[in-house]
């Protein structure tokens, strides 16, 4: 006797009511300047998305081929600007949380615009691959070529921190660094910067072997704990 209903069939969408979709949301990114999307989860712990250019770099340039030109034409232009206001190789890159249009649901509270003690952001180098598959997709090779100086600051202050994977720690930054390594020798050796592309591609030979143990090492302790009260969770948070 419980009340029962069914569901709408599924219909899927073809590919050019997705494209439609993607174009319609690439729109509405370059409509206004947007804030930084607050995450408060809970007990995860606060995230900010979508607080650094290179993030906003990646999402328009994986959408870049799938855009009608005239839309295409309006990405190039905006990520040009931000190229010069906000390049994702820099502090600069970085938005502030409380700047631009918010797009929660809800009232974000002051308090919940800046990062937990916990939450260390990630170094400006760790954007090259945002770079590389910008200067790839959109054909923008050049303006990457007259900031490699810039770029190659990256690399050094990224060098000057001493960062290496502790196979016993892990790192939540590791694959973003692997990848960034990679970008940047192959961006390096493009640019006939052969030695600083010798220099990354033997941080990231370094840093692969250490994700390779630091994987093992997670599986060979890998468990199920069984949590017997709050007072345990408290002190596992």
């Amino acid at each position: 006797s419980v009340p029962t209903t069914t569901a709408m069939e599924a219909r899927p969408e073809g590919s050019a009511e997705l494209k439609e979709r993607l174009a319609a949301q690439v729109s509405e990114v370059l409509s206004r300047r947007w804030a930084p999307l607050c995450l408060e989860p809970g007990l995860a712990g606060r995230e900010l998305a979508f607080e650094t250019s290179g993030e906003v770099f990646e999402a328009l340039s994986l959408a870049f081929p799938h855009l009608p030109p005239d839309l295409r034409s309006r990405v190039k232009a905006f990520l040009r600007e931000e190229w010069e206001k906000h390049p994702p190789f820099s502090k600069e890159a970085r938005y502030r949380p409380d700047e631009g249009e918010r797009r929660e649901y809800h009232r974000v509270p002051a308090a919940s615009l800046s990062r937990g003690g916990h939450d260390a952001p990630y170094h400006p180098f760790g954007s090259l691959p945002a770079i590389a598959l910008y200067a790839e997709t959109l054909g923008e090779w050049e303006l990457v070529r007259a900031s490699w100086k810039d770029i190659r600051k990256a690399f050094d202050g990224f060098v000057e921190t001493e960062w290496r994977l502790d196979p016993q720690k892990g790192d939540l930054h590791a694959n973003r660094y692997l990848a960034s390594l990679l970008a940047f020798a192959r961006q390096a050796e493009r640019a006939e910067d052969l030695d600083d592309s010798r220099r990354a591609a033997a941080l990231a030979g370094e840093t692969t072997e250490a994700l390779v143990d630091w994987w093992r090492r997670s599986a060979e302790r890998a468990v199920l704990p069984v949590i017997k009260n709050i007072g345990e969770w408290d002190v596992f948070l």
